[in-house]
């Protein structure tokens, strides 16, 4: 979503959009290999 954003495209440099662009895929990645507590006592 916020990858093909004409808003984001526009409001922030190239450099600044991969930059984000980054940032949320290795947040999303990083919450997705946690285990909660929850799941180890399921």
């Amino acid at each position: 979503m916020f990858e093909q954003s004409e808003f984001a495209l526009t409001a922030f440099s190239n450099a600044v959009h991969q930059h984000y662009i980054h940032f949320f895929r290795t947040e999303v990645e990083s919450f997705g290999a946690a285990i909660t507590d929850w799941e180890l006592k399921r």
